[in-house]
């Protein structure tokens, strides 16, 4: 067997962390290797004898397990191993169906350790009703009923999340199980393009204080820097602009102080459903996403979760 090398760069030639074997040395510092991904012919300055670290923390070769299932892609708690990474927020991880049972994961979909419980199994009727639940938050905000596009309200039960295509934009996607998706009208947009599953922008979350003027003003003029403050209320750690997040846990640690209310007095959750224009934001963690100019994340929904389910 020949010398082991790791793939270093971030590029479309090779997958970040791709484990291959030496075939060949070529003149002018290239090398042929046979990669997992395939036999490429890279620079020499592009490869290590060590796996780079990829999203989340994780390495080349590292086992990790599926913390949810996606139909006819991977069962809850089922092992992987890590390959590598081919988008700068997912991991290519291989599964137990053999060479070609690959997928790109988000890091917050995996864990380095089996899930001990089973996952929720939530249907229609352990989540409200999106037309009341519309009603209560129009009441509450001010918002109007040409605010909304109730055709596209979705419930995410377990049923729908497993089911769901685990990509938007070609980036992964963690479905937020058991919230209520209220649909937002974006009309005022020329086109739809940036909401394609395939071709459009990417999808994250960003959680907030359910104050009526904080939610009108997202709904009505999108997101502002700071929330068109002088100092933003959750700090700016790695800079100024709009943070975001593909992970709905993590969103929902910024939208526990103030909850929407609804008639029931029933206590809820609130995120909104967002997508950012591709190659517009930075990647600080697997977790913490920044978007620098306003204009490249866009609200299409607002998620709502009972406190406390």
């Amino acid at each position: 067997m020949g010398k082991v090398y790791y793939y270093t760069e971030k590029d479309a030639v090779v997958p970040l962390g791709d484990k291959g074997e030496l075939l060949q040395k070529i003149e002018g510092d290239f090398r042929t290797i046979k990669f997992r991904s395939g036999v490429r012919c890279v620079k020499r300055k592009r490869l290590s004898t060590s796996p780079p670290r990829l999203p989340g923390g994780f390495k080349t070769d590292d086992k990790v397990f599926a913390q949810d299932t996606c139909t006819k892609c991977w069962k809850r708690g089922e092992q992987g191993k890590v390959l590598g990474s081919k988008t700068p927020g997912t991991l290519w991880v291989r599964f137990s169906g053999g060479p070609d049972d690959t997928h790109d994961i988000p890091p917050v979909a995996l864990t380095k350790k089996r899930p001990r419980s089973p996952s929720p199994d939530l249907s229609d009727s352990d989540l409200p009703v999106p037309k009341q639940l519309e009603q209560d938050l129009r009441k509450k905000t001010g918002l109007l009923v040409r605010h909304f596009q109730p055709r596209f309200h979705f419930s995410y039960t377990s049923s729908n999340a497993r089911t769901m295509i685990r990509k938007r934009g070609g980036e992964g996607f963690v479905p937020p199980l058991g919230y209520t998706k209220l649909a937002l009208n974006v009309s005022r947009y020329a086109d739809d393009g940036w909401l394609g599953k395939k071709d459009g922008w990417h999808l994250v979350f960003h959680g907030t204080r359910c104050r009526p003027s904080i939610i009108k003003s997202i709904v009505l003029e999108g997101f502002k820097v700071n929330g068109g403050k002088a100092k933003s209320a959750n700090g700016s750690h790695f800079g100024r602009g709009i943070y975001c997040t593909p992970d709905p846990q993590k969103a929902e640690q910024y939208a526990k102080d103030k909850p929407f209310v609804n008639r029931e007095s029933d206590s809820f959750l609130v995120l909104f459903m967002c997508r950012v224009r591709p190659n517009s934001y930075e990647i600080h963690t697997s977790r913490h996403w920044l978007v620098k100019d306003p204009r490249d994340i866009r609200p299409y929904g607002i998620l709502l979760k009972d406190i406390d389910m």
